[in-house]
């Protein structure tokens, strides 16, 4: 019965080390054995909510890499600190440490000329985004381009639409947009199920939100109309 229990033991670790094996975190990360949907992972978006979440003991949980203690899931999906989360309010600007040069709108096709000695740290364009002249972040797609004869034009959208300003932000389907959004209570199906205690008059900054009847599955998603939510299904 002994040797029975010893090889049903040594399996089990043997199938958490395989596991473990073939999961790789990167730096600022660690891996956790059970990572359910709720509470979420402490981001920068969600990083002053507390959450109270209705266990469903049913619901498997999952093998994952989550940020280590005091670091927090950034709008690009990388660890930094708490006080990194802060430092860029700018629109679609996420803090980090890398190159000496941010992506921009002119410089699109060009490699960095400065060689890195350390990275820097500053706030750049998110993933997909890049500068254009008047210093904001905008979606690649919506940058200058060069046509044939070498003069610059804009995209169809960009130049018949608008123009980009300090109060302007590209939208996704089912977004709108708002001079002052906050992070609490977030505009994802778990606040469908979960409470919030959010701080009153908690700091705001322009933005995309999803609009009436829709929430974001999980957090930078896009928005799908609320009934389409697995929390509701529940």
């Amino acid at each position: 019965m002994r040797n029975v229990v010893l090889s049903v033991s040594f399996l089990v670790f043997l199938l958490a080390s395989q596991s473990f094996g073939t999961l790789q975190c990167s730096r600022l990360n660690e891996i956790r054995e059970c990572v359910r949907e709720c509470p979420p992972e402490k981001s920068c978006k969600n990083k002053d909510i507390k959450f109270s979440c209705l266990h469903d003991d049913k619901k498997s949980c999952q093998l994952k890499c989550v940020c280590k203690e005091g670091f927090y899931r950034n709008y690009d999906g990388d660890c930094v600190s708490n006080q990194a989360c802060d430092r860029c309010p700018a629109l679609n600007e996420v803090f980090n440490c890398g190159s000496a040069c941010d992506t921009t709108c002119a410089t699109l096709n060009q490699r960095c000329p400065i060689l890195n000695i350390k990275c820097n740290e500053k706030c750049y364009c998110r993933r997909g985004y890049a500068r254009n002249d008047k210093d904001i972040c905008i979606p690649i797609s919506e940058c200058n381009h060069v046509n044939s004869h070498g003069n610059a034009v804009r995209s169809a959208r960009s130049a018949n639409e608008h123009e980009y300003d300090s109060n302007y932000s590209i939208c996704g389907p089912n977004e709108e947009y708002q001079k002052c959004k906050t992070a609490c209570p977030p505009d994802t199906c778990i606040s469908l199920v979960a409470k919030y205690k959010c701080v009153s008059n908690p700091p705001c900054v322009p933005g995309c939100v999803c609009k009436s009847s829709f929430l974001r599955a999980k957090p930078n998603s896009p928005c799908i109309p609320m009934r389409q939510c697995q929390e509701l299904a529940n």
